[in-house]
């Protein structure tokens, strides 16, 4: 589920890029910084040596990781289903057997009528994620400038 996709606020900088001059090898740390592009997050790192040795081409600049609109898991619909049922043998104990036994087509559309009131409820009071995720985490390279300037 997505924010997006329920009429929900996507973070602005949806689209843009994080950069770093490293990270936790995970894909998910140490981001410090935006950029609204591949190109602009390469300068933001070139612009972040400042005064120090910089990289010859093809060495390690840094790390660039995409910014995605986040993914909210809907919720389970079987699972609930499964502790509706354990709750009732609590209260009541054995149940028959064909208490809520419903087949794949059943659960299917009890999926989808849950995630549509979830992710609608989420837009209505403003609960989407605020932030993006990262995706695509990448080693950056020193790259040659026009007219072969680093």
């Amino acid at each position: 589920m997505k924010a997006s996709e329920y009429g929900g606020k996507v973070p602005a900088d949806v689209g843009g890029c994080v950069y770093a001059f490293s990270e936790d090898g995970e894909g998910d740390g140490l981001f410090h910084n935006t950029a609204a592009s591949e190109d602009a997050a390469i300068e933001g790192l070139i612009d972040d040596f400042d005064g120090e040795v910089m990289p010859e081409p093809g060495e390690h600049l840094g790390y660039i990781g995409d910014l995605v609109e986040a993914y909210v898991t809907p919720p389970d619909a079987g699972g609930m289903i499964d502790e509706i049922v354990s709750n009732m043998k609590n209260r009541h104990g054995e149940l028959t057997n064909d208490f809520l036994d419903c087949d794949a087509a059943q659960l299917k559309e009890l999926e989808d009528e849950i995630e549509k009131v979830f992710g609608g409820w989420m837009t209505r009071n403003g609960l989407w994620p605020k932030c993006p995720s990262i995706k695509n985490v990448r080693a950056v390279m020193m790259r040659c400038k026009k007219g072969g300037e680093k």
